[in-house]
């Protein structure tokens, strides 16, 4: 009974001692710093062409591929106080530097690349709606508000808004959806084609061309997805003689 009792005793076990020491936040920035070297190789953009100097470079690949965060930005860079400049100070006059706003510029430009046909794709469809839709869609033939519940989600773009109104004595209320402009939307509609800014002259863009664009758009875009509209609109009418 003895040898038993004594086999049945637990031995105290020693708990094991945690040897990680803790980082502090300065080798947090240590770490942080040593991945520059392969984000400045990943980097699209040569900034030395650009005119930058070693440190402006740090701080630029930095802040791009951090989602342009400027405190990550400056730990990353390893950016520190400089007399009276601190490190914010610092950074906010790089975002002010014409060069650098050119070459993140530039990498904006190039991120977005690769979805800009879809991205023109998709604002054709939405200003081609608002410049042509048709108003039975929103008011029924009493001239009352289709609900919106009953409302299609594709044109549902086309409400900008609700204006409530109270007429007489009874305070009777009167709402009213708030539509597009329709001569805005087509003037957005021919920036978009165009790559121009509307002049007051109107349209000074060859129709062919205009048509030509818009097929550009079709093309490159989604093509298992069809626009409710017809470009043929914009050739030219035929010469009646």
């Amino acid at each position: 009974m003895g040898n038993m009792n004594e086999k049945n005793i637990k031995k105290p076990v020693k708990k094991t001692q945690n040897l990680e020491k803790p980082v502090n936040n300065e080798q947090k920035t240590i770490n942080m710093t040593m991945n520059l070297p392969k984000l400045k190789k990943l980097f699209p953009i040569n900034c030395k062409e650009k005119g930058l100097t070693a440190k402006e470079t740090r701080f630029v690949i930095a802040y791009c591929t951090n989602g342009f965060n400027t405190e990550k930005a400056i730990k990353i860079a390893n950016i520190k106080a400089n007399g009276k400049n601190s490190a914010i100070n610092q950074a906010c006059r790089y975002l002010n530097s014409e060069k650098i706003y050119e070459v993140i510029k530039e990498f904006c430009d190039l991120m977005i690349k690769p979805y800009k046909n879809k991205f023109e794709y998709l604002l054709l469809d939405v200003y081609w709606k608002r410049a042509f839709y048709d108003i039975c869609t929103f008011i029924d033939d009493n001239g009352l508000l289709i609900p919106l519940s009953e409302i299609d989600d594709e044109w549902r773009i086309c409400i900008d808004g609700m204006d409530v109104k109270y007429y007489g004595k009874l305070l009777k209320e009167v709402k009213r959806y708030i539509l597009p402009d329709r001569a805005d939307a087509m003037k957005n509609i021919y920036n978009l084609i165009t790559n121009k800014i509307l002049s007051d002259k109107g349209m000074d863009l060859p129709t062919d061309d205009i048509q030509n664009r818009i097929n550009q758009i079709l093309d490159s875009g989604e093509k298992d997805r069809i626009l409710k509209f017809n470009p043929d609109m914009f050739s030219k009418k035929k010469e009646t003689g």
